[in-house]
This record gives C-alpha cells, structure tokens and sequence, in this order.
C-alpha cells in the first residue's frame, strides 16, 4: 500500500525532521506545507491537490507537533488489516460548540492578531452572541466536530476536493472549520458507514490527552510518559502534541524504539 504524509509545519523543526526519518520508506511519501499564512483548512485542502494525482491508498494529515508511536511496519501492516476504513476523528460532545464555531459569521477570525488579541475575541464572540440571538444561522444541517487529524482512503480524498468550493462558502468567517468540515461532510456522504471506531477514541489513531489540557491545547507529553505512549492500544499509531522545547528526549527515545523495530522487521 501506498501512503501520503501532509504535513503543516510552523516550528518544532527539529521534531519533524525525526519524523521523516522514522516513516521514510519506498511506499511513504511526504507533502509539507509551512506558512502560517495559510488557514488549516484551506492547507488540508492544498496538500490533497497536490498529493491525490499520484493516487495513494491513505492521505494522514498530521501537524508538525506530531509523532509516531509504532514503528512504520506497524503502521503499514495496520492499514492493511483495516483497507477501506476513513480514520476520522467524532467527539459528541463538541457538536454544539461545532455550531457556535460554523453557524455564525465570526468577521475577526482572518485577522492576524485575532488569537493574541483580548478585546478582538470578546468583540467576535459578542457579535456572534447576537447572531444566535437573533436566529441568524447560515445552515441548517447538522453540524460534527472533532480533530483535524485523519487518515482517509484515496476515494474520499477526491470527495472532499469535489466539496471545495461548498467548503469554501459554507466555512467562510468561521472559527476553526478544520475541526469541523471534514467530518460534516463525511456523515452528508456514502462514506459514512466506512468510519472506523465511530465516535470511540482513537478514531483517527491518534492519542491525545486533554485530561491535563493548556486552553484549548492538549497536553504535552514528556520523558515519563514514554512507557504509557509505547504501550496504547494497536489503533494509536500517532500521538499529540510533542514541543521540541518542553521534552525533545521523548521523541529521541520514541524515534530509537522505532528505528530498533524496523531494523528486526
């Protein structure tokens, strides 16, 4: 089987580069997007055009933040045991949040002090508050949430790209749209009985922890989490988030592990 990598990466170079040294193969191929100019979604959607005409069997999306936590045999013969299977992330609990995010016009998002700037995001939200309050939704289908990290199988890759310009209407203005229009799409689509683990954790084979979140940020995982990392369950194939500068020796000592397995493969 054939894979693409798409990447978006806009620090923790260092880790990125562990990182394509642990899933370089014949059948891996990585597309890499670094601008912070460019909006995630509209990265997504970049990173598939590039890659879809080469036609590979899986497309992951990950961030430059990420890292494996199987070796890439593991990875490779998993895909292949479950061929067929869209690998998206569904959180139920964040469907609401999905149509604060996506049913509103939110007009400060594409500013660039947006995120940094208190009194833009009290003024965003109360404009939106208003919206809501005056029944203004831009939709009325039902919206999902969850990570904007997947792995999705050629044929769904050239769905979405034939949803971009829906897309691009429909998410124009809203608050993190990567979290949401994939999956939307998905469950409006034939696709949605191919979803592995619906709405189960690890979804997507990511292993995230926001039992110990930072905001909206995951938490970071360090040297002491190495043994619970190694041994998750065979559907964690990536874990989030890594930062170069809080703990680089985990993802040393991951990459060690993983390039031993390769080696006895």
């Amino acid at each position: 089987m054939k894979h693409a990598y798409l990447i978006t990466a806009h620090t923790n170079f260092k880790i990125l580069n562990i990182l394509l040294e642990v899933l370089d193969d014949d059948d891996n191929d990585f597309f890499i997007l670094i601008d912070k100019k460019v909006k995630k979604d509209n990265a997504e959607l970049l990173l598939l055009k590039s890659a879809t005409p080469k036609r590979y069997d899986y497309y992951h999306y990950m961030q430059g933040s990420d890292f494996p936590i199987k070796s890439k045999e593991e990875i490779a013969a998993f895909f292949e045991k479950n061929n067929g299977f869209e690998f998206v992330h569904f959180d139920s609990s964040q469907y609401e949040f999905a149509q604060y995010k996506c049913d509103y016009y939110h007009p400060f998002t594409n500013c660039r002090y947006f995120r940094t700037n208190k009194l833009l995001r009290m003024l965003n939200h109360g404009i939106t508050k208003g919206q809501k309050l005056l029944g203004m939704r831009r939709g009325k289908e039902k919206l999902y949430h969850g990570s904007a990290l997947f792995s999705i199988t050629h044929s769904f890759a050239l769905h979405i790209l034939k949803e971009e310009q829906y897309i691009k209407k429909r998410f124009h203005m809203t608050l993190a749209a990567d979290e949401v229009y994939l999956q939307t799409i998905l469950m409006k689509s034939g696709f949605k009985d191919r979803v592995y683990r619906f709405e189960e954790p690890g979804s997507n084979c990511y292993l995230i922890d926001f039992s110990m979140k930072n905001g909206n940020s995951p938490y970071t995982f360090v040297m002491s989490d190495y043994d619970k990392l190694r041994k998750s369950g065979e559907q964690y194939l990536f874990a989030r988030k890594f930062d170069e500068y809080v703990d680089f020796q985990i993802v040393e000592r991951l990459s060690l592990k993983e390039k031993r397995d390769s080696s006895m493969s």
